[in-house]
């Protein structure tokens, strides 16, 4: 399970509190201490990595690895930076500054470069976090006057990143068509 936006303030720990509710269940989940995101895997861990740290609330993204079924795995979650995010642009400001600003991609370059090392080592690779961007998939010239795109066709910087790097779109796998189903998702 990935979480996004946990927000351990003031050294609380939501995973380590969600795998003792389970417990208490007869449940038996692990995790890992993280600053704004969070991982749970029904498999013991064996190993943990910050792909990217939290600094100043400007996103993160965090790596587990384990075993399932023989098969190891690489489990990644994230949160982007949602300080600047891009799709402010394509309604003609930057949300925290009200100035354009360039796409942000710092920090999926990095987890693409650890997926890399990853995929090479054997690992299947799952992403799931909160991107604070839309999908290029969801902003195409057939709805580009629908659902508050106000005309843009914009091929957003993250989702087309994760595509060129060998990344498929569960959601657009499912539903291929964005005109029947939309992604209101960041």
């Amino acid at each position: 399970v990935t979480f996004s936006e946990v927000r351990n303030y003031n050294k609380t720990n939501f995973t380590a509190r969600v795998c003792a509710s389970l417990k208490e269940k007869g449940l038996s989940y692990y995790s890992f201490y993280s600053y704004d995101t969070g991982l749970l895997s029904k498999h013991p861990i064996t190993d943990s990595l910050t792909v990217f740290p939290e600094k100043d609330d400007h996103g993160s993204i965090y790596r587990l690895t384990s075993s399932v079924n023989g098969h190891k795995v690489a489990v990644y979650t994230s949160h982007l930076d949602y300080l600047d995010c891009a799709y402010y642009n394509a309604r003609g400001y930057d949300g925290s500054t009200w100035k354009e600003i360039p796409l942000p991609a710092s920090a999926i370059r990095l987890f693409i470069t650890q997926a890399e090392k990853d995929l090479a080592a054997g690992y299947k690779v799952i992403i799931g976090g909160d991107f604070n961007e839309p999908s290029h998939r969801d902003w195409i010239e057939k709805n580009k006057d629908m659902y508050d795109h106000n005309g843009f066709v914009v091929p957003w910087t993250v989702t087309t990143l994760l595509e060129e790097a060998g990344f498929v779109d569960s959601y657009r796998k499912i539903y291929p068509n964005p005109l029947t189903h939309p992604g209101f998702t960041y």
